[in-house]
């Protein structure tokens, strides 16, 4: 995928919840470090929310 079409794309939202469970709510699913791990290698960037507070954690 092009840079220009990362640019485009808004960050990829994963919930963290009180249960330690991980909620994609681009894909309205449950995902595991591992997914994350995946995630990350392809070059997604993401933000998290933990207890209602946005944290940004881009990864390039």
């Amino acid at each position: 995928m092009s840079e220009e079409n990362e640019a485009e794309k808004p960050p990829i939202t994963i919930k963290k919840y009180a249960n330690r469970r991980l909620y994609n709510t681009a894909t309205s699913s449950y995902v595991t470090l591992e997914n994350l791990a995946t995630m990350v290698k392809e070059g997604s960037i993401f933000e998290s929310e933990t207890s209602g507070v946005p944290h940004n954690i881009d990864f390039l």
